[in-house]
């Protein structure tokens, strides 16, 4: 629905980068929510908002990374190995430039 209008494209829209590299970003945020709590965050009642909060944090630093990354790439990095072990093949990662 939100899809439908011009409006609402254009909100969506940072979220396409975000999505073609759901591999690299689940990895990455649950290697990075790990490291963050085993080195700062104790284990308490509080641990469950502190990580809420620091994984709101991470998936807005991702959202930026991912349109930075996808300007220059075809493929997130995790993609990119998982089609080259796909196709047993070196599958260019970089754009063509125009």
């Amino acid at each position: 629905m939100l899809n439908g209008t011009r409006a609402g494209a254009r909100l969506l829209q940072p979220l396409q980068a975000y999505g073609r590299m759901a591999l690299s970003n689940y990895i990455g945020q649950t290697v990075l929510l790990l490291a963050i709590q085993s080195i700062f965050l104790k284990t308490d009642t509080t641990t469950y908002v502190v990580s809420t909060l620091v994984s709101l944090g991470i998936v807005a630093v991702q959202i930026i990374a991912s349109n930075l990354w996808m300007r220059r790439f075809r493929f997130g990095p995790l993609e990119w190995l998982w089609r080259c072990g796909t196709y047993w093949s070196i599958v260019p990662i970089k754009k063509e430039k125009n």
